[in-house]
Order: structure tokens, then sequence, then C-alpha cells
């Protein structure tokens, strides 16, 4: 399937998409790869605000100054943060059961972070457009809802897969 499929897959059938992705045993290279794209793809999601608090006049400098601080945000710090929270989920797994592989953690966070990045995209437009803070906080915890849904079904799959395995290999 095409990336773009399985981003809409994501939405409703997240532990299918996932139960493949971890028995592709994808190289670190694609993984990094989703994780890139998907910041990439936050960093575009941004632009509309970006635009819409330059039209009022809301910056206090330059909208160059303003996207190139969120773009070396979401471009260089937020990755190294996303892959703490992928260490600290393995962690977490680990303590309460099984002994899961640290890439298919970050397959499951990197892969999650590609996926909600068009619904991001919607979120930043009802920012920028309808400027209502109501919708702004609606729309904010249907991403975080969003985001949850598809990281903890990757989650869940990864726990069940790596049990499952461990008793193919007990038998």
């Amino acid at each position: 399937m095409t990336a773009i499929e399985d981003i809409l897959r994501s939405y409703t059938e997240p532990r299918q998409v996932f139960r493949r992705k971890f028995s592709e045993e994808l190289p670190e290279a694609t993984v990094f790869a989703y994780l890139a794209v998907g910041c990439l793809l936050l960093f575009v999601a941004r632009i509309p605000v970006m635009l819409a608090n330059e039209m009022a006049g809301n910056l206090g400098v330059p909208l160059i100054g303003v996207a190139s601080a969120q773009f070396f945000g979401i471009m260089f710090l937020a990755p190294i943060l996303f892959y703490l929270v992928a260490a600290i989920s393995n962690l977490v797994i680990r303590l309460a059961g099984p002994e899961v592989d640290w890439l298919n953690c970050r397959v499951a966070l990197f892969w999650t972070i590609l996926a909600v990045a068009p619904v991001t995209l919607l979120q930043s437009l009802v920012e920028s457009s309808i400027g209502s803070w109501i919708a702004n906080i609606i729309a904010s915890f249907v991403v975080l809802g969003v985001f949850l849904w598809i990281w903890i079904s990757g989650l869940r799959e990864l726990v069940r897969l790596t049990e499952e395995n461990s008793e193919t290999d007990r038998n």
C-alpha cells in the first residue's frame, strides 16, 4: 500500500496498519523518514496561523523570523523530543511486561506523527480562519484524540505481537 492509503487507514484500522509495519522490519532510515516528513508537514500546517497572525499584526517580529524559529523548533528540536518520548514509552512497556523492540516503539510514534499531520492542518485552518478560542480548543482536542488513538493502538499491537512471538518461541 502507499503511504497515503496507510495514513487514511490509520484513522479507521490503526492496528492492522501497525501489524503490517511491524512485520516488515523497517530499516532505521525509513523510520526516520516518517519522522522527518511528519515534522515537515507539521511545519507546513503552522503556515496558515503564521500568515493570519502577520495579517492581523500580532507578530512583534517579521514573518520570516517567526517562520524560521518555528521551522528550527519543529525540524530540529522536536525530533529529539520525539526520540525521547519513544524511549520512555519503550521503558514503560518493558517495565509493565514484554521486552519490545525500541525500533518498533519509534515506528509506532513516528508513524503516528506522520498520520496525524493532515489533522493538524485542519486544526491550523480552524485556528487561523475561525479565530474562536472555543473552536480552536475543540480542534486541538480532536487532534490530541486522534494522536492518542493511533499511537496507543500501535503500542498495543506491538505488545500483542511481541507476546505472540515469545509464546511461539517457547513452543
